[in-house]
């Protein structure tokens, strides 16, 4: 269980950009449970799906396994747009999680 003392909003937002202390941030406002459905399932099988539906069927042929080049060259601006999406995200609803946890200690 979370200390029940307030949080510093600014060092949590440094935290949303350090591996690993993004779950600490979380956990520190008592919203772990919702930040990994978010973030590890979410994201992560969003991001499959969708780089799933942009690749085109005919690359799931043998020859195309047999090249090596599994993964297109054009597709890594979808992966670098998700990750600066997440990110976004992250540090908005932790911002915003912590906020609320300072309120809900005052009052």
């Amino acid at each position: 269980m979370a200390k029940k003392e307030p949080v510093s909003v600014n060092w949590q937002t440094l935290f949303i950009l350090i591996p690993v202390m993004d779950l600490f941030a979380a956990y520190r406002v008592e919203k772990l449970r919702l930040y990994l459905l978010i973030f590890y399932v979410g994201i992560t099988l969003g991001s499959v799906i969708l780089q799933m539906s942009l690749v085109p069927e005919d690359s799931f042929s043998d020859e195309f396994f047999d090249s090596g080049d599994f993964y297109p060259e054009s597709y890594w601006e979808i992966g670098i747009a998700i990750l600066l999406i997440s990110y976004g995200l992250a540090v908005v609803l932790i911002r915003k999680w912590s906020r609320g946890w300072n309120e809900k200690l005052k009052s």
